[in-house]
């Protein structure tokens, strides 16, 4: 309940009574606002269309306003072209084979796309992991996803309930449980109980 507390009385100084798109304000421009009231907020979407029907035609001032934005493994053709677009040309120089005999290779310059839509869909791709981060002001960056059970040491994280821990890391959870329970023991073994002889 402190969350949605905590959201209201925000949004409350922000002038805003309800966060969302029925409420008759324009949502893509608070993002612009929220610096100055010291509010940082992390949006997340499945696609572009999902973040279209929401916002209207003013959908992009989400990703203006961003100091970063991140693409993972989507299939959805919107967000794929939305990204196609966002990644741009670059130019390339490439070697022309000469038209006649005698006539040596010439080089000519030539845009071709960063990355195509049929890349970016392969790249994305939910096997493989990859990830695209546009960081404000930066060039893109390709990025691979790791997964925090996976990467993360046992005592970092709790077991997700709903899915079954691998044999090796239920095995490291169950020592380093048994270890920092000895410890706990040994230590209160050691410490004096407080009374006086």
């Amino acid at each position: 309940m402190t969350a949605i507390a905590d959201c209201t009385r925000i949004c409350t100084r922000l002038g805003v009574a309800k966060l969302t798109s029925t409420s008759g304000i324009d949502l893509a421009y608070l993002p612009a606002v929220y610096p100055k009231y010291g509010v940082s907020a992390i949006f997340a979407a499945q696609s572009i269309s999902q973040v279209e029907d929401v916002y209207g035609k003013n959908w992009e001032a989400f990703s203006t306003n961003a100091n970063c934005t991140s693409f993972y493994a989507t299939e959805s053709e919107a967000t794929i072209a939305y990204i196609h677009r966002k990644l741009g040309t670059c130019t390339v120089r490439v070697k022309v084979a000469p038209q006649m005999t005698g006539q040596r290779a010439r080089e000519e310059n030539r845009e071709q796309d960063v990355m195509t839509q049929d890349d970016i869909r392969r790249y994305l791709s939910v096997e493989k992991g990859n990830g695209i981060v546009f960081p404000a002001g930066g060039r893109p960056v390709r990025v691979k996803n790791t997964l925090y059970f996976r990467e993360c040491s046992v005592w970092q994280v709790d077991p997700d309930p709903q899915y079954k821990e691998p044999f090796q890391r239920a095995w490291a959870r169950k020592r380093v449980e048994n270890f920092l329970a000895k410890r706990a023991e040994h230590q209160a073994a050691i410490e004096p109980s407080g009374l006086e002889p």
